[in-house]
């Protein structure tokens, strides 16, 4: 490696031709910026949210998925249950998954409720005898680990970012400490994307979605900041390029993205379009972002990299710098999608094509969260021109959109454009950007809803003593003792119609 000394007097690291080893991990970072003893109030739909949770668990569902959008303050919440259950003396296991998220998890916990004595389980640390513990998956895997845990006789278990778990292995870890099919503990996992690329069903390990918000809903309500989206089409095809699962394959990808060109129109379409934001840009590996930031630099504008083989000293020194504002632009590749909290930025810049819908969605979350004097944030997103690719309407409606080679073709007759982005090296690359309305048609809450299985497990066991005395309540007390667990619910749930 060597040192390069750029426009804007910052000094960043540059491959110099050399052959970069790809970060694997997706959060391999910490964020040094923490507020101690920090007392944060409930916002209202996470006050329901608890609630829904409280009479689920009553109604007999035990293994709940509760699906909020990024940056609605799911750590808030389940810090919060975590409470409620720490404060009755039960313990309380909270699964992350990477190793490098246990610590991010421990401060944010700590710095919520400072009165409990949170432990973490990792390669170094085995606090084993807390009450409430921090572990990833992948430490649980360690078999003296995951025996260890067992005898703690764990009462709740949180699964943050809970698409990650399923898997054949989480699923049998998540059995052993007796959270499986037909458990009494309670299980809850978060997440802001519920479904994963390899088509692996999440009602394997949950049994029912029993709360969701919606990106628009929390817009609308005033919680996020809407995005701004200005769509780029260029002359690009993917259409040939390679796919991993239902990704395209990031060695194919690459090679036909990071070229000076399409670079060059990225930074182009950010001068002019980004209006100064502060940003984060996602590239398509190390390599790649190294590339855009270098070029951010040479046009003046304050970049620097973070990847996840980066020291932990200078990963905090770059979060640092970008939160203080001495970094204008900030590139990252897969580092920063989940985990990742940083309130100021304004701009995404999406310059690596995906056909993950999660994915896309994580990134895009980055930049939706409030901060003072904040009204929305733009997104840059480069399409190319014939392939169906997931954008920032994935987050408000069921259909993805294919952009078509008559997009291009016919860009000079539509009145939305907003401009040309100035040509590029070769001058063979045409581009246009358009603006889309990120908001305008009907969120995804039918389609989150797949675990909602009339035909689930837990619906076919007697009803609860919980359930009984929750119907009685209600004023119903004939044939209470014949039903199932499913028949209570819902008849629970038209009593409580009919009453209100």
């Amino acid at each position: 490696m060597t040192t390069l000394t750029l426009h804007s007097n910052i000094f960043l690291r540059c491959p110099n031709g050399e052959v970069i080893e790809e970060a694997t991990s997706a959060n391999n970072f910490e964020n040094p910026i923490f507020k101690s003893n920090e007392r944060i109030a409930l916002r209202p739909y996470q006050k329901e949210c608890l609630e829904s949770i409280t009479s689920q668990s009553a109604l007999g569902c035990k293994r709940q998925l509760i699906v909020l959008p990024t940056a609605s303050g799911k750590t808030i919440i389940f810090v919060h249950l975590i409470k409620e259950f720490w404060e009755v003396g039960k313990k309380v296991l909270v699964f992350v998954h990477t190793t490098e998220l246990i610590n991010q998890t421990k401060e944010k916990i700590s710095r919520i409720a400072p009165e409990i004595d949170v432990g973490i389980v990792n390669g170094d640390r085995k606090d084993f005898n807390k009450d409430v513990v921090v572990c990833s998956i992948q430490s649980a895997r360690v078999e003296k680990n995951l025996k260890e845990l067992k005898k703690r006789d764990f009462q709740l278990l949180v699964a943050d970012e809970a698409h990650h778990f399923a898997t054949d292995s989480s699923r049998s870890i998540l059995n052993s400490l007796g959270f499986g099919k037909g458990t009494n503990r309670l299980l809850i996992g978060f997440t802001a994307t519920p479904f994963r690329n390899d088509k692996k069903g999440l009602g394997e390990i949950f049994e029912e979605i029993t709360y969701e918000k919606t990106t628009k809903e929390l817009i609308d309500a005033g919680y996020l900041v809407p995005p701004v989206g200005k769509k780029i089409l260029t002359s690009v095809d993917l259409s040939e390029i390679k796919q991993n699962g239902n990704d395209f394959q990031i060695e194919h990808l690459v090679s036909v993205i990071n070229t000076p060109e399409i670079n060059e129109t990225i930074i182009n379409c950010y001068k002019k379009e980004g209006e100064g934001r502060k940003a984060l840009c996602f590239g398509i590996t190390v390599a790649h972002s190294y590339a855009l930031a270098n070029l951010f630099q040479f046009n003046g504008i304050a970049s620097e990299v973070i990847h996840g083989k980066m020291p932990k000293s200078e990963r905090e020194r770059v979060l640092k710098d970008f939160k203080e504002g001495r970094i204008q632009v900030l590139c990252n590749c897969q580092v920063l999608t989940e985990g990742f909290d940083e309130e100021s930025i304004e701009c995404i810049i999406v310059a690596r094509p995906t056909r993950s819908k999660g994915l896309y969605i994580q990134i895009v979350g980055r930049g939706l969260r409030l901060h003072k004097g904040k009204k929305d944030c733009v997104v840059l997103d480069f399409c190319d021109r014939q392939h169906t690719l997931y954008n920032t309407e994935v987050l408000t409606k069921d259909k993805d959109e294919n952009i078509n080679a008559k997009d291009l073709e016919h860009i000079e007759e539509r009145e939305e454009v907003l401009s040309t982005i100035p040509e590029s090296l070769h001058q063979n690359l045409k581009s246009k950007v358009i603006p889309f309305d990120l908001l305008e048609k009907s969120s995804t809450k039918e389609q989150l809803h797949p675990l909602k299985d009339p035909n689930a497990n837990w619906r076919s066991r007697p009803v609860s003593m919980e359930q009984r005395n929750y119907i009685k309540d209600l004023g119903h007390s004939e044939n209470i003792e014949h039903l199932m667990r499913g028949e209570a619910s819902d008849l629970i749930g038209y009593l409580l119609r009919k009453s209100g």
